[in-house]
């Protein structure tokens, strides 16, 4: 731990609040502060609960304000430690610690979705916030957001509003909310656009004050309207994911919930730009409510070429494209995964954040299925004109891939597609 050395004479303010900055990434360890008027008991608050093995804190730096009223207010000696507890770990940066006065207005929005995945326990994965639906997948979304008063006395009247750009528009009056207590707002669903875009859906508070720090009284979220792809990512390369043992196979993707009948044409992926090339690969459709993750239909093969690699913050998607479509019931999950089958590796992309239990991925190494928190960029594709509809044109004729590729069965199949 690190601790100040002389204490703190806080009897002249009774109401305080500690800000720092700070980063950390998470893996076997746990962050504390701990807090003392005597320099020999301490109570102990933990910080960064939220992070699961390989998260980071939202941004480098974060900065992180914990109300200390109770634990320091007015105190005439106070001593805070930054408190550091585990065997194996990436690093926690702490800089800038001051301790403020608190406002007697600070509201933020601190928590907000698309759906109420997040605060219930759910039979299917109906209420995943998935960031792209397909028209054909729109149903009414749960939004909902959470209120924390960082301010010194009860703040009141507190009107909270969740609009998007598609004309929806709901407030509530949340009433009175004590010092470092949250409350939740859960607003009536809101189904998006069947126009293909994307819809902003901004969360905001606002109380009977003037409040002191009004850029966290709003925050924004982003859902997408497609054709035809269905995805849990947040549509831009940011990392990677893959069995971390050289060389070794594993598959990995995420959770679909089919809300109506319909044909499940294809399976895409993005692969980070350090990938080995030559690798043939595939894709599968399993089921996750079996214990191993039954197969239920598996693409054709793919062998990865060095222009199929996405870059940093792109969203370039391999087809893996299924020899017979898949019919999906309406009601039931899936989960759908690339497949790698070893010999060198192959890094799939990742992109935004899953809940528990939501992405997994398989890894030969230990013969083990986990789940992960980094989004893996793999899509459920429903356009029956998969690996034609993104080439070009040429006099008016688009001319797909064969497959399945290797034509080792006999015989092969080639799409093709009109302009007019």
């Amino acid at each position: 731990y690190i601790q100040n050395v002389t204490p703190i004479d806080l009897s002249a303010h009774p109401a305080v609040v500690l800000q720092f900055e700070q980063y950390y990434r998470a893996f076997l360890g746990h962050t504390y502060l701990q807090v003392s008027t005597n320099g020999t008991s301490w109570t102990t608050i933990q910080l960064n609960s939220q992070l699961e093995p390989g998260d980071f804190v939202a941004s480098n730096p974060t900065v992180t304000r914990v109300t200390l009223s109770a634990q320091a207010g007015g105190q005439s000696q106070v001593y805070i430690r930054f408190l550091y507890g585990g065997n194996c770990d990436y690093a926690w940066m702490v800089d800038d610690v001051q301790i403020l006065d608190t406002p007697d207005n600070d509201l933020t929005v601190v928590d907000q979705h698309t759906t109420a995945w997040a605060d219930f326990n759910t039979v299917t994965f109906d209420s995943l916030g998935y960031t792209i639906y397909p028209i054909s997948e729109l149903r009414p979304l749960g939004l909902n957001m959470k209120v924390l008063n960082n301010g010194g006395p009860t703040a009141t009247n507190l009107p909270a509003h969740i609009t998007t750009t598609d004309g929806y528009d709901q407030s509530s009056n949340l009433g009175s909310l004590a010092p470092s207590d949250t409350v939740p707002f859960y607003a009536p669903g809101y189904t998006p656009s069947s126009t293909v875009g994307s819809y902003n859906i901004q969360y905001s508070v606002s109380d009977d004050g003037t409040d002191a720090r009004p850029v966290d009284n709003v925050t924004n979220l982003v859902v997408k309207v497609s054709n035809f792809v269905y995805a849990l990512d947040a549509d831009s390369l940011t990392g990677y994911d893959y069995d971390t043992a050289a060389g070794a196979a594993y598959k990995l993707g995420n959770v679909f919930y089919a809300n109506v009948d319909e044909t499940l044409y294809g399976i895409s992926v993005a692969f980070a730009p350090n990938s080995a090339v030559n690798a043939e690969m595939n894709a599968q459709l399993l089921d996750p409510n079996t214990t191993n993750f039954d197969p239920i239909s598996e693409t054709g093969y793919h062998t990865l070429a060095t222009a199929d690699l996405a870059t940093a913050g792109g969203d370039q998607m391999v087809d893996f494209i299924f020899d017979t479509p898949v019919q999906l019931t309406a009601g039931t999950d899936y989960l759908a995964v690339v497949q790698h089958f070893g010999g060198v590796d192959v890094l799939t992309g990742t992109s935004g954040k899953s809940p528990k239990q939501t992405s997994f991925i398989y890894r030969s190494s230990t013969s083990t299925w986990y789940y992960t928190t980094n989004t893996p960029m793999v899509r459920m594709n429903f356009n029956s004109n998969i690996g034609i509809a993104e080439k070009d044109f040429h006099n008016g004729i688009g001319l797909g891939q064969n497959y399945p590729n290797p034509a080792n069965t006999g015989s092969t199949r080639i799409d093709f597609s009109l302009e007019q």
